[in-house]
């Protein structure tokens, strides 16, 4: 799935992938995915209107963290760079496309 997000100043595409628990598979998909889409703007005559976008991958998976989960985030972040990919198990995608941080949840402090 591509997702198209726009604001004044920012063009953002995310590469989207829901995968169960087969993460090497969706790491590969959503960079394969991005580089056609690069490739293919490349010989587009619309590739003026996405010259300056931000690229982003989320990739939703369910099931245990896998042992390789550090080798997964060192290859997207090659391909998308920091803060531009995501490996969740969040449904809702919507705050990392726009970039907003969330804060770590933990214990209130008494005052």
């Amino acid at each position: 799935m591509i997702i198209f997000y726009a604001n004044t100043n920012d063009k953002i595409i995310c590469f989207v992938e829901l995968k169960g628990s087969d993460l090497k598979t969706a790491v590969q998909q959503v960079i394969n995915t991005y580089e056609s889409f690069k490739r293919y703007l490349v010989n587009s005559k619309q590739k003026s209107n996405f010259i300056n976008f931000t690229a982003k991958a989320y990739i939703k998976f369910g099931g245990s963290v896998p042992q390789e989960l550090d080798k997964y985030k060192k290859e997207l972040n090659k391909v998308f760079g920091e803060h531009n990919f995501d490996l969740s198990r969040n449904e809702d995608l919507g705050d990392f496309i726009r970039g907003v941080t969330q804060q770590p949840k933990g214990k209130r402090k008494n005052r």
